[in-house]
C-alpha cells in the first residue's frame, strides 16, 4: 500500500466500470478518490489482455478520476485496475480489477424477400445476435428517404422476420437493412 505523508494510511482505490462508448471499441473508467488521498502526483491506469497482466498504461492527472481507453481490438477481452502514486514517487497496491469485453465486429446483415405473398411482404433478416438492426424502404431509386418498417434485436438465432402487411409506398419499392452499434 502506498503510504501518504509520514503517517501509515492506506489509499484504497475502487475501481467501476462505467460505460460504454457507442463505437463498442472504447471502454470509459472511473474510480473513486477519498479527500484523505493527499500528495498524489498521479492515478496510473494500467491494462492488459489477460486478469494480472497490466503491459499497457496511461497517467492520469489527480484532478480526474476518469479516463477513456482505446481502440480497442473488436472481439477482445481487457482487464483494468488503477493505482495511486505519491509525490515520493511510491505507488498504490491495484484497485479491483475490471474487465471488459469487446463486441465481436457485426457480420453485415443479410435481407430475403419473400413477395409470393402480395400484398404481404415477408421479411427474413439473418445477423449476429444482439446487435440492432433496422430494416427501411424507399419509394425512389435515389433512395434520399428512407421510412423505418422494423427496428429489432437479433436474437441468438440470427434471424428476424417481419411481413409488411401495409402495402407500403406504391409502385417500385427498395428496401435496405442496417446494423446499429451497441447502445
Amino acid at each position: 500500500m502506498l503510504s501518504q505523508n509520514t503517517n501509515t494510511k492506506a489509499i484504497a482505490l475502487a475501481l467501476a466500470l462505467t460505460g460504454v462508448s457507442t463505437s463498442g471499441q472504447e471502454v470509459n473508467l472511473a474510480w473513486d478518490r477519498a479527500q484523505s488521498h493527499t500528495n498524489l502526483s498521479a492515478f496510473i491506469l494500467k491494462w492488459g489482455p489477460a486478469s494480472g497482466t497490466y503491459p499497457n498504461q496511461i497517467n492520469v492527472p489527480t484532478n480526474l478520476t476518469t479516463a477513456t481507453v482505446g481502440p480497442l481490438t473488436w472481439g477482445s477481452t481487457y482487464f483494468f485496475v488503477v493505482t495511486a502514486k505519491n509525490v515520493a514517487d511510491l505507488e498504490s497496491d491495484p484497485s479491483n480489477e475490471v474487465s471488459y469485453t469487446v463486441p465481436l465486429l457485426p457480420a453485415a446483415p443479410v435481407l430475403s424477400i419473400d413477395t409470393t405473398l402480395l400484398p404481404a411482404i415477408n421479411f427474413v433478416l439473418k445477423g449476429t445476435p444482439g446487435y440492432q438492426i433496422v430494416i427501411e424502404e424507399a419509394a425512389t431509386v435515389d433512395a434520399r428517404d428512407w421510412t423505418e418498417l422494423v427496428r429489432a434485436y437479433v436474437p441468438p438465432s440470427g434471424e428476424v422476420r417481419y411481413a409488411d402487411t401495409s402495402n407500403g409506398l406504391p409502385g417500385q419499392r427498395f428496401f435496405r437493412a442496417r446494423v446499429l452499434p451497441p447502445p
